[in-house]
């Protein structure tokens, strides 16, 4: 039987695979009357337009029981994707446990 090493999600030793976006230490401001951090442009993301420009912002939500504004994107658009919690693993197929 193979054990695996568990070891802390790290941007340089995620590097080989792309980026780790992380809150962490990053600037956030409020929004959504007080209930919303934002951080804004943690990273860009190229198009095939070189005059468009896609940002990856993330928010966190206050969790409430009723909703005390809807917010209303202007001209952007918006992708919800739910972010992993400290309970979940992540496997690298090419990595040989030690």
């Amino acid at each position: 039987m193979r054990t695996l090493k568990i070891e802390p999600l790290t941007k340089e030793a995620f590097a080989p695979f792309g980026d780790v976006i992380e809150t962490e230490g990053s600037e956030f401001f409020m929004i959504n009357n007080g209930s919303t951090r934002r951080y804004h442009k943690l990273a860009t993301v190229e198009t095939a337009q070189p005059e468009d420009q896609a940002i990856i912002s993330v928010l966190t939500i206050e969790k409430r029981d009723e909703f005390l504004v809807v917010d209303r994107s202007g001209s952007g658009n918006n992708c919800d994707e739910h972010f992993f919690s400290e309970d979940e693993l992540f496997l690298d197929p090419h990595r040989d446990s030690e």
